[in-house]
This record gives structure tokens, sequence and C-alpha cells, in this order.
């Protein structure tokens, strides 16, 4: 692919006008390496199309490892991070450069910037971006974020070349551990993968166990004609890979050990699962930044996922292991069949007629106050929680289904900021019988956090 492309040239102005949603005036700095000067002159073209201000900084390979905390790196990158409005992250996609990603998305969140994250990024993948179509990949990243922050007990069903199939059991924290929308439209005070399509979330640290077929890619490698790896995991750490003398195992032991080395503790734990959704991305090249993407797959990786809302103890490691045709269910319910997404709006989107009111919902004496859980008015009316994802965007949610939203609009109105009040006085304020109300608080309670039971 050739710099002058048309396909690349529209790829790299939407990065600036699209993705990272500059204007003409404001700043942003292109962090590149030797392997990406091509990729860095196309961004600086599609920025001074828009009038927008690039810096451009080369940070050699070999020196990204030694720049793993703000305190060591050097004074004309830390100043201008300071000053941009924007940051694109267009360097190699090596795991010794983990390190070097991750400090300077620490200190753009500290400084509140929009950051593009883009390691291993090639003219090719500039050239999908002219193509891409955000619209649909808002969607269908949309339809995956309420099950994968509302739902708790993932089942990650895999087949392999004999037929035989391997479950892999993780479990989800809910609004601790929230999912992350990866539509590569990066929100203000926030990062985002470019190219993207996929929705990511971190499990609980320790929940993983079982068996899982490796057939898609990892970093620099492409599984082919029914070749595939076994990962064992148990309390949350990998503990094993079938075949050990397979190019990718020895790749993910030394990875493993290189941050054992840099000081990790938990360089082998999963820290991620993510479901891609991108129809472009058709094949899997070992190029791991589109590879998670590609639709049909999804992906689990091992090390950091601090800067995604995890608790993993590694810096030094991050690595993508996708997998294709997966099956997955989210408290039994179907996600993904064989790679196609089958997410049913009404299994997640809960409704007053639909949940059992359990104790202490049932008493007869119910009082309730609000959590202090942020939440907003929506479209018509309906009642939204508020949270922030794994990235620290604000993002929304509606509370139940359209009818469950606007009667909780209503009863949430009426609840005092500071004091308690009784649910016989919600159905006299908010014209709701008891029989509506103790549902719709139920939901508002135990599934939302914006409200909570007096003892």
């Amino acid at each position: 692919m050739r710099i002058n492309s048309p396909l690349v040239k529209e790829g790299a102005k939407r990065v600036i006008s699209r993705n990272l949603g500059l204007r003409r005036g404001e700043d942003v700095v292109i962090l590149i390496d030797e392997t990406t000067t091509q990729v860095g002159h196309a961004l600086v073209q599609g920025a001074r199309h828009y009038d927008v201000r690039p810096t451009v900084i080369i940070v050699h390979k070999a020196d990204q490892p030694n720049y793993v905390d703000t305190n060591t790196l050097p004074l004309p990158l830390a100043r201008a991070i300071d000053a941009a409005q924007a940051i694109v992250i267009a360097v190699n996609d090596q795991p010794d450069g983990t390190g070097f990603r991750v400090n300077i998305l620490r200190q753009s969140r500290q400084l509140k910037s929009k950051v593009a994250l883009m390691p291993g990024i090639t003219l090719e993948m500039i050239a999908e971006l002219a193509q891409t179509d955000y619209e649909f990949l808002i969607s269908r990243c949309e339809a995956l974020y309420a099950p994968l922050l509302l739902g708790h007990q993932v089942v990650i069903t895999t087949v392999d070349r004999n037929g035989d199939s391997h479950e892999l059991r993780l479990e989800l924290d809910g609004w601790d551990k929230p999912p992350t929308i990866s539509s590569g439209i990066v929100r203000p005070q926030s990062f985002d993968n470019v190219p993207s399509g996929e929705v990511y979330v971190p499990p609980v640290k320790e929940s993983a166990n079982g068996d899982i077929i490796i057939n898609g890619s990892i970093t620099d490698y492409a599984f082919r004609g029914g070749d595939e790896i076994m990962l064992s995991f148990r309390d949350g750490a990998l503990v094993k890979i079938i075949p050990g003398d397979h190019p990718a195992a020895h790749f993910l032991h030394q990875a493993i050990e290189q941050a054992r080395t840099a000081g990790d503790k938990e360089p082998h734990f999963l820290c991620e699962l993510g479901i891609g959704v991108n129809p472009m991305i058709t094949t899997l090249t070992g190029e791991t930044l589109l590879d998670e993407k590609a639709g049909h797959t999804a992906h689990i990786a091992i090390g950091i996922n601090k800067p995604f809302g995890g608790d993993v103890d590694a810096s030094h490691i991050h690595e993508d292991l996708v997998f294709r045709e997966p099956t997955i269910r989210i408290d039994g319910r179907l996600i993904v069949q064989a790679g196609e997404l089958c997410v049913k709006d009404t299994d997640w989107r809960y409704s007053f007629r639909d949940v059992k009111v359990s104790s202490p919902y049932d008493r007869e004496d119910l009082q309730v106050r609000l959590t202090g859980t942020e939440a907003e008015y929506g479209a018509g009316g309906l009642l939204q929680r508020i949270y922030f994802d794994g990235t620290d965007a604000r993002s929304t949610i509606y509370v139940g289904s359209n009818e469950t939203a606007k009667m909780a609009s209503d009863i949430f109105a009426k609840i005092p900021e500071m004091e308690p009040i009784a649910a016989d006085r919600l159905s006299e304020l908010s014209g709701y019988s008891l029989d509506v109300v103790r549902p719709v608080l139920y939901i508002m309670g135990e599934i939302y956090g914006l409200i909570q039971v007096l003892s």
C-alpha cells in the first residue's frame, strides 16, 4: 500500500476528524517509531487537511522498554503530551513496548486527553478506516455491552479440530469492572483502539477455570488449516499450553518470562474477554490490533488490564489470543453462537412485569433511600444510570425496558436526596400501585444500584 493511495489519505483524515474529533487549531501529538514512519507521515497530512497542528515524536523501539513510568519520559515528550488535546500512539506492537504504551496512557488520562491507541498500525489498516461504517460498529457494540455489564457467569465454548468441545468459565464484576465499547470513536478524557470494533471487559481476576482452543491468532502468528493450541486456566492463571512445543506456546512462555524478569507478578493471569464485531476484517494475519476486532471471533488476553479497569499485577505484557466461532453464554443466556451475535434485547432490559420480588423488597414497611449513584433522564424521559467504563469514559444505560425505565424515572424523581422514603408513600406520589412500585424499586436497587433498602 502506497502512502499517496486515496484510501490511505482518506483513512488518515478520518483518524483526525472522526476517531479523534479534532478541530481547526487543536493540537495532536503523534508518537511513532522506525516501523511506522509512513503511517506518521500519512497522519500528519490528515491533520493538516483540517488545520489541526501535528507534532511528531519518534521513540525508537530499543528505547521504549526504558520509558515505563512517568519519571523516565524524555522532557520534550512529556511536555508535548502535557500540551496536546489528543495523542496518537502509533508505534510497534511488540510485548517489550507494552510498558511504554501503558505509561503514555496513564499520563494522558491524568491530563484528560483523547488518545487513539494504534500499536502495530500499518498503511493497510489506515486504508481500511476509510471504509469503516462506524454507525454499524456502534450498534453491534451496544448490543453486547448490557450482558457484559449486567451479567456475571460466563461460559466460553470452543471446538477443536477433532470436533471436541472445551469450556472456559469466568466471572464478571458488573459495575465495579464495567465493559468498554471500542467503536473507534474516542470519547472525551478517554482512549480507544483504532481500528476498532469490539466490546471488552476485565473479568474477576481469579475466576477463570477450564480450557480454551486458540485457533485465530496471537502476535505475529495466524493459525491456519486446523492449526491450534489449547490453553488451560486454573483460578485465573494460565497453567498449561498444549502442545508445549508449538511456536505459539514458545512465544507465550517467552513473553511471560520476560514480563516476570521486568517485575510483573501476574503476567500469566487472564485479564480480558473481548468480542469482535467488525465485518470488514475477514482475514486474520497476526496483527492482533486488527484481528481481535474481526467479526465471528472473540479473544482473551493475559497480562495487564489496569488501563481498562482491571487489577492484574502486570505492566509489561498484554497478549491477545484470538479464537474463531466461539459460543458464549452469560448467566445461561446465549450471547454468541458459533461466532454469530444472538443477543436478545429482552434478556437484558429488565421488565417490572417479569422480575420476582424477594426480601427485603416485599416487606410491608419497605423504606428506601438514594445511594448517590448518578442517573439522568434520557430520551422520552426514560431513566438512565450513569457510569464510567474501564477507560473512564462517561456512559449510560437505561434502567430496564422502556416501560420500566419510564416508571423508574417517575419514582426516582419522588425520592428525596437526603432522606429515606416509604414504598407506600412513593406509590401515593407517583400514582403507581405498590404492585408496580415494588418490582421497579427491586430493579433500581438490585440491578442498577440506584437505591438501597433501609434495614
